[in-house]
């Protein structure tokens, strides 16, 4: 039912989330403490202040049943994590949400039930309420009233931007116009490279040299502690029975199938050889999809499950490895092993989902065991710290050839930035005395790269990608160098360049016409957004708005 989240644009969800990104700082004390966990169960104004008033206890659960239907829109149809940041955040989303319903009721904003459901069918299309509460809601304990609510207060949020940032509205054509030139003009434009690769052969490493450089970069060598994971895979193909038994008691399984054929683009559908669409193949597929999805939720269903059991049998005794290997044994489950893995490397395994590895290094000796299920594409784990290896140094024979490399490189990136600074004066002489770019070049043998007109909207720059020059870089150089003029040598990993502009071209009359309408929404719409977190920013600090204060930090139990 959800699986068109994706092809929606991102920024009609930029109300709630451009306000809690950037006003957090103004009114949440960086010193408070957190619980993790559901909503505060503590009904005596532990849930934040406004005005110095306490938030309500069902005003404030009210607004975290919305918050968790936001984030799961937002992030395409995936309900939040259980770890300690995400309940943060989500704790903070909540005091936001109070505080602008308690500004929409400040301004009589009120909407209509055929409001509210016109915009939840323009956010995720048709629905059929029983599906929604079944195989939405209740995976979260949610109600039919809280989505109700939720999209009325959705609606609200809007007009509440609307009335909050009306003379963002107010956009001079001639001030776009402007800006999309900026945008969009292309340049005509050179540039002298210098990498490192050209002048490693002229590099020899006396073992002088290398033990000097080994000594004074000892903490680029040192290996950093390593992390070991034990992990009990609950694959989604193990469950690909269950979600048979699940489709076989649905009435309406090929209506939603019917339904998701419908929805889907062109390029989403499968083809036959002569071009038409094979409807049979494309539901055949489209029934599998469903089918994978029903097993991931349960093993996730089966995984929570296990955690749970686990943290009962815990809570009796000492959280070890032991207790969560001989649990899983127990269980009839085989635990598997990671390789060590560091933080700044990562795992080298990549199927897992990225949340595996940042549980797996928040594990300590005292917290091994992570009881909430991470739920990755073909599966969900459950993971237990196995061991720690700590840093060490290994010593220069043993990683000589590695020293060795990286000293070749290292010098031969300061000849290259060296021949960089140097061509550099010679174009300054050979400008002033009239010389085109390309002569410097041929008389300093510096490496020459003709590039393809660009402007900063330009995606892609292959002949800039192929020597190692990044495309960003030389965008930013074109906004500053004016034509007939060059950059100074700019220094980058792998040695350097100077970027020369010969000319702007002339913008395209009849697509920036053509752009324009669309271009001035979006500009519009940006600046909305900004004068609403102005009004957002003083507006709590008016009110001194505080989220709720923790005075001790538990480990989730969720």
């Amino acid at each position: 039912m959800f699986g068109s989240f994706r092809k929606h644009q991102q920024w009609i969800w930029i109300v709630v989330a451009a306000i809690t990104i950037l006003s957090f700082v103004v009114f949440f004390s960086p010193d408070a403490k957190w619980k993790t966990g559901s909503a505060p169960k503590d009904a005596s104004g532990n849930y934040g202040t406004i005005d110095g008033k306490p938030i309500g206890m069902r005003e404030y659960n009210d607004s975290y049943r919305e918050t968790l239907l936001s984030h799961f829109l937002r992030a395409n149809g995936k309900w939040p994590d259980r770890d300690e940041q995400t309940q943060r955040t989500l704790e903070r989303d909540t005091v936001v949400r109070v505080f602008l319903k308690h500004k929409m009721n400040d301004l009589d904003i009120h909407v209509s039930d055929a409001a509210a459901a016109s915009l939840s069918e323009q956010r995720i299309g048709h629905y059929q309420r029983a599906t929604v509460e079944k195989d939405l809601l209740a995976q979260q304990g949610l109600t039919w009233n809280d989505f109700e609510r939720f999209w009325k207060h959705e609606a609200g949020l809007m007009q509440l931007m609307n009335v909050a940032a009306s003379s963002a509205k107010l956009m001079n054509p001639s001030e776009a116009e402007t800006l999309w030139r900026k945008d969009h003009q292309e340049v005509a434009s050179e540039m002298a490279v210098f990498n490192a690769s050209n002048y490693v052969a002229n590099v020899v490493a006396t073992p002088e040299e290398l033990g000097r450089f080994y000594t004074n970069r000892m903490a680029t060598y040192r290996v950093p502690e390593r992390t070991v994971v034990t992990y009990v895979p609950f694959t989604a193909s193990n469950f690909l029975a269950k979600a048979d038994e699940r489709i076989g008691k649905m009435t309406n399984f090929n209506a939603a199938v019917d339904e998701q054929y419908i929805k889907r683009s062109t390029n989403d559908l499968i083809h036959a050889a002569d071009g038409k669409v094979d409807e049979t193949a494309t539901k055949k597929k489209i029934r599998e999809e469903i089918r994978e999805i029903i097993a991931l939720q349960e093993a996730r269903k089966t995984a929570a499950e296990f955690g749970n059991e686990l943290l009962d049998k815990v809570s009796k005794s000492q959280p070890t490895l032991q207790v969560f290997t001989s649990f899983a044994a127990a269980k009839g489950y085989t635990t598997k092993t990671t390789e060590p893995f560091d933080r700044q490397n990562g795992l080298t395994d990549t199927n897992f989902p990225p949340e595996f590895e940042t549980k797996a290094l928040n594990l300590t000796a005292t917290e091994p065991i992570s009881y909430s299920p991470i739920l990755g594409e073909k599966g969900v784990y459950l993971i237990a710290l196995d061991h720690k290896i700590p840093s060490e140094l290994p010593a220069l024979d043993k990683i000589k050839d590695k020293v060795t490399t990286d000293y070749k490189k290292f010098t031969a990136a300061n000849l290259a930035r060296s021949a960089g600074e140097a061509f550099y004066k010679a174009l300054t002489n050979g400008l002033a005395q009239k010389k085109t770019f390309e002569d410097v070049c041929k008389q300093t043998n510096a490496k020459l790269v003709k590039l393809p007109p660009f402007s900063s909207q330009t995606q892609a720059l292959p002949e800039a990608e192929n020597v190692g020059i990044k495309p960003d870089m030389l965008k930013r150089l074109a906004l500053d160098v004016n034509p007939g003029h060059s950059s100074k040598f700019e220094p980058t990993q792998e040695g350097g360049l100077v970027f020369y502009v010969e000319k702007r071209l002339p913008v395209d009359e009849t697509k920036m016409k053509a752009e324009m309408p669309e271009f001035l929404t979006r500009l519009r719409l940006y600046r909305q957004n900004e004068a609403f977190n102005q009004w957002f920013r003083k507006q709590a600090e008016q009110a001194k708005l505080q989220g709720p204060q923790r005075e001790t930090k538990t480990a989730s139990t969720q």
